[in-house]
């Protein structure tokens, strides 16, 4: 029984753990869920921070707005000074993902939002488990708990 419930928050605290490596590498989409983190702490340098514009990019042009997020920037983004064009680039970047994630409906359940993250990363670990079973049968009925401690261990991090 002990055994079963380490095996269980071992299971937890790695869907928890992949769940925030896989948030930093799109450059900390869910800053808005977070209210230590301000929408400038997000990175538009990440990893994977393509996918995370990508989706807003696809929203604004969805809605037409994406015009008008480009008119509040483009003198700068012609600029000569390669200085100014690179800040620009920046805002540009981080104000296209701030005003197209306010457009987001399944995406926050590919990467948006941790907590939708989370939830997936944990079903598919409870499916490989089942479809591997490591521990005895009779236990596999705790497998469900899974999801409720990764996100109690997600908030507490």
């Amino acid at each position: 029984m002990i055994s079963t419930i380490l095996f269980i928050l071992f299971f937890s605290l790695l869907s928890a753990c992949v769940s925030k490596l896989l948030d930093f590498a799109l450059g900390l989409p869910g800053a808005h869920y977070d209210p230590f983190i301000i929408d400038s702490d997000i990175n538009t340098h990440s990893i994977f921070f393509l996918w995370s514009f990508y989706l807003a990019l696809s929203r604004l042009q969805e809605n037409k707005i994406l015009t008008k997020v480009q008119n509040g920037l483009r003198e700068e983004l012609e600029s000569e000074d390669p200085i100014i064009r690179n800040l620009a680039k920046h805002q540009f970047r981080l104000k296209v993902f701030v005003t197209g994630r306010d457009f987001f409906t399944w995406e926050y359940a590919v990467g948006m939002c941790i907590f939708c993250t989370n939830f997936w990363i944990s079903a598919g670990i409870i499916i490989l488990l089942f479809l591997f079973p490591i521990i005895p049968l009779t236990s596999q009925s705790f497998l469900i708990s899974i999801p409720f401690f990764s996100h109690v261990i997600l908030r507490k991090i």
